[in-house]
């Protein structure tokens, strides 16, 4: 998969991606899909990076560049209580 950041128009011109802004996005067999928001969270003693599409919902990862994947272990896995502490400052940012 490569990531990319580039702003997508439709076949009418018009922007199908965050009105014009910047978004990272990932090219899969068929398709693209960009994730919006992205962020950074505590977890023990360590950082998990979050990538969030509203349809797919979020992917977790153990660096910065997003190329090594984290999978929670189970639904009592600490980054699911922080990714909805995360999501609820997103939220209340818009």
């Amino acid at each position: 998969m490569a990531i990319t950041s580039a702003a997508f128009t439709g076949a009418r011109g018009k922007n199908v991606a965050n009105e014009g802004q910047k978004v990272p996005c990932l090219r899969i067999p068929n398709g693209i899909i960009c994730v919006n928001p992205r962020g950074r969270v505590k977890v023990g003693n360590r950082y998990v990076w979050i990538d969030f599409h509203a349809y797919c919902g979020p992917s977790f990862w153990r660096d910065s560049a997003m190329t090594k994947a984290y999978e929670p272990k189970d639904e009592s896995d600490p980054i699911l209580t922080e990714f909805e502490k995360w999501l609820k400052k997103y939220k209340a940012k818009k």
